[in-house]
Parts: C-alpha cells; structure tokens; sequence
C-alpha cells in the first residue's frame, strides 16, 4: 500500500526542490523512490519541470493530438520518450481531461506497476497505440528488392499480424466498406506511398500477376530469367540421375 505523504516531508521537498537538490539525493533523504517523490512533487506544485529546448509548442500540440487520438500518459510519454509524470503535469496544464488509465489505476487499490495491461521498459516503448502509422520495408520473397508501404493500427487484441494492416486498404475500408474475400488494394501508380483514395485500386488475387507485369515491366524479364534457370536445372538433375542409374543397373545375363 502506497505511504501517504505528511506534510512535513511535503515541505521538505519544497526546500529541496528550491536548492535543485538532484532527485535520487531527494530519494535517499526521504527514504523514497525517485519516481514517488517526483510524482508527489508534481502533484502538491512544489516543483515546476524545465522543459528541453527542443519542446515548448511543439510538445503541446504533440501532446493535443496524441491525447485526441485517446492515448494515455503512458503511451504518449513512449511514443515522444518522456517520462509519464512530465505529460500528465502538461497534459493538466493544457486543460486535458484524465485519461482511463490513471483514474482506474488511482481507483483499485491492488492495481500498481506489476498490474495487467501496464507496460514498463522495452514493452512501453515498442507499444503503438490505435491509430497509429509506421513505414515499414516490405521485402520480396527472393530478395530481388523491397519497397517501403505505410501501415496503421487498428486494434490492440487479437493476433499480431491482425492488429497492423496497410494504410490504404484501412482508407478503402473507411470508403468502400469491408475488402471482399480474395480481393487485394493496390496503387494504380505503382507508389506504395500514395494512399491517396483516387490513388487505390480493387483487384483479384488472379489479376495480380497481370497487373505487376504493367506496373513493373522488368518484373516480367525477371520471371523468364527464374523459369528458365529453374528449367535447366531440372533437366541436369534429371541427366544425373539416368546417368547413376545406368551406373547401378546390373548387366542382363545370356541365356
């Protein structure tokens, strides 16, 4: 159970903070983790934190639009690599209502850093939250180059790779409705950056095939060059194994 904090360590605080007292001394004094006595710092406005000078604006408007897209502190402070105390103090400052998450972690006395659903560490800093977009290299099978494509997160249960999807069949989804069975968004103009709606095409898995070779002609020479050195060595395995048969075949015997 969280030690409630008395006044006079309150007003200890205050005087360390006045002196820029470092916080891991201000932990050791008060007998305290860091994160407590900075978070009761916070709280009580008895320390107001610099920002870094590459924040100011830009980490309020960063902190509105991630805050719109329903993130928490938790999520906005690994997605912009701050510590959680810091956007909740800003987020307060900027008027933002309390998110889910701390209301329900203040609510539940047994909820705390080992509870389900808090992420800590590497998992909060790899997390995405829902809406979220990343570009990643999408690399061909044979290795025969890669291209980059934009995906967004749409959900955070389920399977892995049904959370992530491309960006422009979430765009088509959002115009069209839900992608038929068997059917695949492409870019009509082979950019697999442009997910611009008039950009995105409604193809078959059976057109496919047609629709590269147009898009990508050296695909097409590429194809050739594969089948036939696939058809040659076929026929050198094929030579080599008539060959250690013949070798191995016992002679017919005269009658």
């Amino acid at each position: 159970m969280t030690r409630k904090w008395s006044p006079r360590e309150l007003a200890r605080v205050r005087s360390l903070c006045a002196r820029r007292v470092p916080w891991p001394t201000i932990a050791v004094l008060l007998r305290r983790s860091e994160s407590a006595c900075y978070q009761a710092a916070l709280d009580h406005r008895l320390y107001e934190p610099r920002l870094h000078r590459r924040h100011g604006h830009v980490l309020h408007e960063q902190i509105r639009r991630y805050h719109s897209y329903g993130a928490t502190d938790v999520e906005i402070g690994a997605a912009l690599h701050i510590n959680r105390a810091v956007i909740g103090h800003h987020r307060r400052k900027l008027g933002l209502p309390s998110n889910a998450w701390s209301l329900r972690r203040r609510s539940q006395p047994n909820s705390g850093q080992f509870a389900q659903g808090c992420r800590r560490g590497r998992a909060a800093q790899l997390y995405g939250f829902i809406g979220q977009t990343r570009v990643r290299c999408v690399r061909c099978r044979r290795g025969r180059g890669n291209w980059k494509q934009v995906w967004i997160k749409i959900r955070d249960d389920g399977p892995m790779h049904q959370r992530w999807i491309p960006f422009g069949r979430h765009v088509w989804q959002r115009l069209h409705g839900p992608v038929p069975p068997g059917m695949l968004v492409v870019h009509a103009n082979g950019d697999t950056l442009d997910d611009d709606p008039a950009n995105l095409r409604l193809i078959s898995r059976r057109e496919l095939p047609a629709w590269l070779r147009t898009i990508r002609p050296e695909m097409e020479s590429r194809r050739r060059a594969a089948v036939t050195r696939a058809t040659r060595r076929r026929g050198h395995a094929r030579r080599e194994l008539r060959a250690l048969r013949r070798a191995h075949q016992p002679e017919a015997v005269a009658c």
